[in-house]
C-alpha cells in the first residue's frame, strides 16, 4: 500500500483473510486499501466484517476511527449529488436493483 500498488495490496489483504478468516488486521488493511481506492461502501463492509471477527474488541477503537473516516468521505463524495445521480447510483447496487 505504501507503494500505492492498491490492486496488489487489496489482493494481499484478501489472501490474508482466506488464510486466516479471524485475522482482524487483514480486514482493517483491506478497508484502508478500499478507502484509498475511493471504494467507500466496500471499505465499510470490510470494517463490518472486522467488527464481527474482533470478538475481544481488541481493535474496536481502530475500527471505529476508520469507519468514521470512511463515512465522512462517503458523505463528502455524495454531497453534491442530484436526485437523479443518487437514483442512478442506487440502481447500480445489486441489492437495490433486485428489489425494484
Amino acid at each position: 500500500m505504501k507503494l500505492m500498488a492498491l490492486p496488489e495490496a487489496l489482493k494481499d489483504a484478501e489472501e490474508a483473510i482466506k488464510v486466516d478468516p479471524n485475522f482482524v488486521k487483514a480486514y482493517i488493511r483491506k478497508a484502508n486499501v478500499l478507502h484509498s481506492m475511493r471504494e467507500y461502501t466496500r471499505a465499510l463492509e470490510a470494517l463490518q466484517a472486522a467488527e464481527t471477527v474482533d470478538t475481544a474488541n481488541a481493535h474496536a477503537s481502530e475500527i471505529h476511527a476508520q469507519e468514521l473516516k470512511t463515512q465522512q468521505a462517503l458523505f463528502s463524495q455524495r454531497a453534491g449529488e442530484t436526485e437523479e445521480q443518487t437514483l442512478e447510483r442506487a440502481m447500480r447496487d445489486p441489492e437495490v436493483a433486485v428489489k425494484l
